[in-house]
């Protein structure tokens, strides 16, 4: 199982946009980033994935600027919007090189199932 087949299945998603790999490439991806139009359209993709035992993980709910850590740094809250705006709306999907196909195909049929459940605006980008 690669990347293309998981590629395949996104395509099916109306409106959705994937990462590429150039021909004769293989993938080194360990999650699939996709992003919604809002958190309000991500969360019932989180919630229909995490019923069907799928993980998923928000890498960074809260921005790397407005951390502790990173308190030195100035940055005051809206400093850096698109970086705001995309902990809102980016989601992390299971990825690895030898995923099966019926687990891709699992995948994109419990987002699929919660954007029309929903009736979400598609996915915006895969990146």
């Amino acid at each position: 199982m690669d990347f293309i087949d998981l590629k395949v299945q996104f395509q099916r998603l109306e409106g959705s946009i994937r990462a590429s790999i150039p021909t004769h490439y293989i993938s080194a991806y360990a999650q699939y980033s996709v992003t919604f139009a809002s958190e309000v359209q991500r969360r019932p993709v989180v919630t229909t994935l995490s019923d069907r035992s799928i993980p998923t993980v928000i890498y960074y709910s809260k921005p790397l600027h407005s951390q502790s850590v990173f308190a030195d740094m100035g940055y005051a809250e809206g400093a850096l919007p698109v970086s705001d705006e995309f902990s809102h709306r980016i989601l992390s999907l299971p990825m690895y090189p030898f995923m099966s196909k019926s687990n891709i195909g699992a995948v994109c049929d419990a987002i699929r199932d919660a954007v029309h459940k929903q009736q979400l605006d598609p996915l915006i980008h895969g990146e």
